[in-house]
């Protein structure tokens, strides 16, 4: 297999100043560049995205539009295997008066999307006052499919807030949310391909009977329902972690009051879930029953039947560790057990570091008992996330402070089936631009690497949705430039006189093709400081 040598220049200059190299690939290879999803001088926030199914993704956000602070709308762009914009301009979702935001995604199955978000077009006061529900689905050429501005999930009295999707894997989506109606409860509702609401009007009640429920998240069972976890306050004030599965017809599976998960002494919160492949789930949150300020990452399996799989109230992900850990998230590893992530405090210096624990079918964890390291710099990394490798490991994301770039920046690393890290120890860097980059979330570009996208501060005046490709061997744009300088007769030098003659190679390396035959390599762009050198392609081969 050959290397590709693309292009040699020969130029006079002083100093070479690389300012974006970028291949056909529109993806850029540093990361202190990036590439922006739908550059615009407002604020961008509230950033979700899914996997077209061809190699790029559905990203959505809300954006600020005219009018008062709250006025924001909700925008779409489809960005391809490429990282170009697919669509000639990001297409309106939702326009509506007032405010529209947090957007979640999931995809329809077909190349195209389904966006829920809450909207305040009714009215809107401090205490989310006549918040609803609506959505929306865009297909992949970047048509609205559904009403102008949305259909209506849920309108009924009070608020609905902080929605979650998932597909149900026919087209449509499953839907679930806070709800204000006689306290604050959790509700769900499916909408199919053809924006046609599937259950009754304004949605089922997940839990009944019982006091406060709130924050829920969900997956898809696998066999056309869904799997809800959520917070619950019926022990009075104490928060516990209870779960419930519905049907595709919307009917409750797990009693009428849910399985309860963790009923332990302390607060229990921040439940996830993650399908088991078997119509069960697996369930990760945080567990507060140690006392004195602990917060551990606590796990349970429940089967199809809703029957608890686990120890009763929970196995410890980490156990015997020094420190709280906090902000898990979860993904199935593909054979009926998952993987775990979460910030964690056991150097006790203040900073944070992210760990990662996989755990069996069985309950048992399979890396080490303390959970994996996927980064343990002397600086803060927070909010981590996830998505599966396909082949036992996890491709993980996550804020790091101060590290390669200005306040926060974006890194990632590789952790395989076995628990370990295949990247550059400490992971690599995704994006250190200066100012702010936030909230990074991970999604798979089908051919074993990711496309990592966040809210981004560097114009500092206002945020954007930055995203940038990451393959499988952890470089950036699917591979990376090597630059080197030579003197006239082709040696390599770094030092030169004033007015030397300086010969400049670029060189890109990546991945080539296993199948034998002739290929074309990605074009190259080198731009110093005084000429912007192009090639577009060379061939080679692979024997």
């Amino acid at each position: 297999m050959k290397k590709i040598n693309i292009l040699i220049f020969t130029l006079s200059a002083l100093v070479i100043l690389i300012l974006s190299p970028k291949g056909s690939f529109s993806w850029y290879n540093d990361p202190k560049i990036n590439s922006p999803v739908a550059a615009k001088n407002v604020n961008q926030v509230h950033h979700t995205g899914v996997s077209d199914g061809a190699g790029g993704a559905i990203i959505s956000w809300a954006e600020k539009a005219e009018g008062d602070d709250f006025e924001f709308d909700i925008y779409a762009q489809r960005i391809d295997s490429h990282g170009d914009p697919a669509w000639s301009t990001p297409v309106a979702i939702c326009t509506a008066p007032g405010f529209q935001g947090f957007p979640q995604i999931a995809s329809d199955g077909g190349g195209g999307a389904i966006i829920v978000w809450h909207d305040s077009r009714e009215g809107w006061d401090n205490n989310y006052g006549n918040f609803n529900i609506y959505a929306q689905r865009i297909n992949g050429n970047g048509q609205i499919m559904w009403a102008i501005n949305g259909i209506p999930i849920c309108t009924a009295p009070e608020y609905q807030v902080f929605q979650r999707i998932v597909s149900d894997g026919m087209g449509g989506v499953i839907i679930t949310w806070d709800d204000g109606r006689n306290g604050n409860h959790v509700y769900a509702q499916r909408v199919d391909s053809g924006g046609q609401i599937k259950w009754q009007q304004d949605g089922v009640l997940v839990c009944e009977g019982t006091d406060l429920q709130s924050d829920p998240a969900i997956s898809y069972d696998g066999f056309g329902g869904a799997i809800i976890v959520w917070i619950d306050y019926r022990a009075g004030g104490e928060l516990d972690i209870y779960a419930q599965k519905l049907d595709g017809n919307g009917n409750i599976m797990w009693g009428p009051t849910g399985v309860p998960l963790s009923t332990a002494v302390g607060p229990q919160f921040s439940g996830r879930v993650t399908n088991d492949g078997f119509g069960g789930g697996i369930f990760s949150w945080i567990d507060g029953r140690q006392g004195e300020g602990q917060y551990n990452v606590y796990s349970q399996r429940v089967d199809s039947n809703g029957t608890v799989m686990w120890l009763l109230q929970g196995i410890p992900i980490a156990a015997d560790t020094d420190g709280s850990q906090w902000d898990n998230a979860i993904i199935s590893d593909g054979v009926g057990g998952a993987i775990i992530v979460w910030e964690d405090g056991r150097k006790q210096d203040g900073d944070t570091d992210i760990y990662a624990q996989r755990v069996t079918a069985q309950g048992v964890p399979f890396w080490n008992a303390g959970g994996t390291p996927v980064v343990t710099t002397d600086e803060v990394q927070i909010r981590p996330t996830l998505i599966s490798d396909g082949s036992g490991g996890a491709f993980i994301t996550w804020m790091d402070f101060y590290r390669g770039g200005t306040y926060w920046n974006i890194y990632a690393q590789h952790i395989d089936g076995s628990g370990q890290a295949t990247w550059k120890k400490d992971g690599i860097a995704v994006s250190i631009a200066d100012e702010t980059q936030s909230d990074p979330l991970i999604i798979s570009d089908g051919s074993g690497g990711s496309i990592i996208v966040w809210y981004d501060g560097r114009s500092e005046t206002y945020y954007n949705i930055y995203a940038q490709h990451v393959n499988s061997l952890g470089l950036l744009g699917g591979g990376e430039f090597r630059f080197d300088t030579l003197d006239i007769d082709g040696n390599p030098k770094t030092v030169f006189a004033p007015g030397e003659l300086i010969l400049f190679k670029s060189t890109w390396v990546m991945p080539a093709p296993l199948i034998q035959g002739t290929y074309q390599a990605e074009s190259a762009t080198v731009i110093n400081s005084y000429t912007d050198f192009r090639h577009q392609s060379i061939s080679y081969e692979v024997r």
